[in-house]
């Protein structure tokens, strides 16, 4: 399914803009006789990480590693995320998929919320089918997130101290600078063995994209 092109382009120019505003302050630097070259920044990193409190769907000694920043009210997320979803289905062993929180659509559709609980269920084992309700919800909200709590069976109490602690809301915000640091200015952005794929986001063309490192693809 091909997300219309309103809310793809509402993707990438508000993700733009929210990265843009959360860039840490810069300051001048100081005047030196020999500067670095400005197209080679030695501080900008050219993949994502992947942390111990990310979220991964499959082995960790998986041969393939898909990374992916995405926002649970993004519909080309929500499409991303069904390609995904296929790819592990047909090859659970050979890829693994980790998780990066991108809220860019928050002051819209008050996505980060939805991460946050996300967060909170991870820690009680139930990341993934948060993940998976949210972007079946088409678009997810708020008001799902109890129900969910409920159907899974997680304690209330914990849960909703979790969601107003510092904990879940640290760990989305780690992959956010992690997005800052690496200029992403759009959800989804996908990364497969540490390069980021510059096509559309489908299963065939992330499937030839790993195609092209190792078989068994």
């Amino acid at each position: 399914m091909r997300p219309a092109p309103f809310l793809l382009a509402t993707c990438i120019l508000v993700g733009g803009a929210a990265l843009y505003a959360m860039r840490p302050p810069t300051r001048p630097a100081p005047v030196s006789p020999v500067s670095p070259s400005p197209t080679a920044p030695a501080t900008t990193p050219r993949s994502p990480s992947v942390l111990p409190t990310d979220p991964i769907r499959g082995s960790a000694n998986a041969p393939h590693t898909v990374i992916i920043f995405s926002d649970f009210t993004c519909p080309s997320c929500a499409d991303a995320a069904q390609a995904l979803q296929s790819i592990y289905a047909a090859h659970p062993s050979d890829v693994r998929i980790v998780w990066k929180d991108l809220p860019i659509l928050d002051r819209i559709t008050g996505s980060r919320a939805l991460h946050i609980a996300a967060r909170c269920a991870q820690q009680e084992g139930k990341f993934w089918e948060f993940h998976d309700a949210f972007f079946a919800a088409r678009p997810a909200n708020a008001r799902m997130i109890d129900a969910l709590r409920t159907a899974h069976q997680i304690n209330p109490a914990s849960f909703e101290a979790c969601r107003k602690g510092a904990s879940a809301a640290e760990r989305v915000d780690a992959n956010k600078r992690e997005a800052a640091a690496l200029r992403l200015t759009g959800t989804p952005t996908l990364f497969i063995d540490g390069t980021p794929m510059p096509h559309a986001i489908t299963a065939a063309n992330i499937t030839d994209a790993l195609r092209t490192v190792r078989a068994p693809y």
